[in-house]
């Protein structure tokens, strides 16, 4: 029979301490620690009573804990150690998309406000402080706060900087886990209703760029997906598209550069983007009737066409970028008399109907390539409420009703 580990629920943390009584009838208290050179040492505090014996373990703690530094490196600023964490730990394991926001929220909030304290300096009173005024006056393009989803995401970017100084022994603990985040509101998802999806199939079958638009509410893709497709990406004999890239405008670290911004062919959002999603009979139809016009105008250009692989393209050949593709399609939806959406609203158009057909929830999470289940849960859980409704008043229909004496 395979042996059980047991746990000790008690077991004390890591410099929490221990008190004993000892030979001469008093108490005695031990702290394991480390000092300013990282190396571990044992303090003992001897004392009549167990109450001065914690008194004078609290005040020890207080006067070489409080500050969380144990590194050599006492002088080291906020900005610093970030510098260090993102071109040494960071830097390699993510996106381009995810490196510029990084430098834009050092750049543009975390420097100027708490970047010059020292890092033994830095506590969660200090962070909470400057996540509150981001708040209240955070927003730079314009007079207001910051939204609470972006400060979350700062706050994520610095928790992961200061666990890597846990880890690396810089920190006793990570100052981040005091802060309070302000609850992120959830966003209210727009959806086409049954007849808008229904007018809008309609008016941009005879629009070249409107296979995007299919297929979005064919797979739920994501326009940098859609955008990003290779013509090896689309495998009609086995009737399956392979999303692996994501296209998108990205700021240039190319020096040479004349712009400061670059189109940018980068690997899908994470790793649970990267899927394989079945062609639909009608999704296939659009695919073969968008091949033929991308064919004809090949032989139309001739030698002023160049072939870069993408499938959704320009008349010459060129990748048509997200930012360019969504004015367009907020122009047609102006044309057509559709309003309050936008393109990512196909996505969840496709989510919702997916899900109002009784697609399973695991089922359409994986197709969006959400990373868990939670994820579609909480954002398409409305749908599930209606469901549940209509399937409730289904089972009362069928089984509560009674039929009445004539």
């Amino acid at each position: 029979m395979e042996d059980i580990k047991k746990t000790n629920k008690h077991k004390r943390s890591n410099g929490e301490g221990s008190v004993y009584k000892n030979k001469t009838g008093g108490y005695t208290g031990a702290i394991s620690y480390k000092d300013e050179t990282g190396k571990r040492k044992r303090k003992t505090f001897d004392c009549k009573t167990k109450k001065e014996v914690l008194a004078k373990m609290a005040e020890f703690k207080n006067q070489n804990y409080g500050k969380h530094y144990i590194s050599s490196k006492q002088n080291i600023t906020v900005k610093e150690w970030l510098d260090i964490w993102f071109n040494e730990y960071s830097i390699n394991s993510i996106k381009l998309s995810t490196r510029v926001t990084y430098e834009s929220y050092m750049k543009n909030h975390i420097n100027p406000a708490i970047g010059n304290i020292k890092l033994v300096d830095l506590r969660g009173d200090i962070v909470q402080s400057f996540y509150n005024e981001k708040m209240r006056n955070g927003n730079l393009r314009r007079e207001g706060g910051m939204k609470p989803k972006t400060i979350k995401n700062i706050h994520n970017m610095l928790h992961k900087a200061f666990e890597q100084a846990v880890k690396n022994d810089i920190l006793i603990k990570n100052p981040l886990d005091a802060v309070v985040l302000s609850q992120v509101e959830k966003k209210e998802v727009k959806v086409l209703t049954v007849e808008e999806q229904r007018r809008l199939l309609k008016a941009v079958s005879s629009e070249r760029l409107g296979i995007a638009v299919f297929i979005a509410l064919a797979t739920g893709m994501r326009i940098g997906e859609i955008t990003g497709l290779q013509n090896s990406d689309i495998d009609l004999d086995k009737k399956k598209i392979s999303v692996k890239y994501s296209l998108n405008r990205l700021k240039s670290y190319n020096p040479d550069a004349e712009n400061k911004t670059e189109l940018v062919l980068g690997s899908a959002k994470t790793k649970y983007s990267i899927r394989r999603l079945d062609i639909s009979k009608e999704l296939m139809e659009k695919i073969i009737e968008y091949k033929k016009i991308v064919e004809s105008e090949k032989e139309f250009f001739g030698a002023e066409y160049s072939d870069r692989g993408f499938f959704i393209c320009n008349e010459i050949g060129s990748p048509i970028e997200p930012r360019y593709y969504q004015k367009w399609f907020k122009e047609f939806l102006k044309r057509v008399g559709i309003e309050g959406v936008g393109f990512h609203s196909l996505r969840h158009t496709f989510s919702t109907r997916a899900l109002e057909a009784k697609v399973s929830m695991k089922t359409v999470s994986e197709i969006l390539g959400h990373s868990s289940i939670s994820i579609t849960m909480d954002l398409y859980s409305h749908v599930l409420e209606d469901q549940a409704r209509e399937d409730m008043q289904v089972i009362s229909t069928k089984f509560l009703t009674v039929d009445k004496d004539e």
